[in-house]
């Protein structure tokens, strides 16, 4: 897995984030007392996959750069798998 530090401008937030309560100002304290510990990540059209949390935080202390993770997979196939994911989540098959 390779981390690159891109412009926080070249990453798109996926428009259909099912998540709506953000932790933005919590999470924003812990990555400026400590930085960040886990990279976004985004598929090949820079998409955000997972760390939309993250990506609205640094935005908010007006970061110029963040860690990122480029996966080499398209967003189609990330959002079928978590599809997929929720599926055995909500029949019981996976404990969240």
């Amino acid at each position: 897995m390779k981390v690159e530090n891109l412009e926080i401008d070249k990453v798109i937030p996926y428009f259909n984030n099912p998540r709506k309560n953000m932790a933005v100002e919590k999470v924003a304290m812990s990555i400026k007392e400590y930085g960040f510990q886990q990279p976004i990540v985004v598929d090949n059209n820079m998409s955000i996959i997972v760390g939309h949390t993250r990506y609205e935080a640094a935005k908010s202390l007006n970061l110029e750069k963040i860690p990122v993770v480029i996966a080499n997979i398209s967003h189609e196939k990330a959002k079928a798998d978590i599809v997929i994911i929720a599926e055995k989540v909500l029949s019981g098959i996976i404990h969240y």
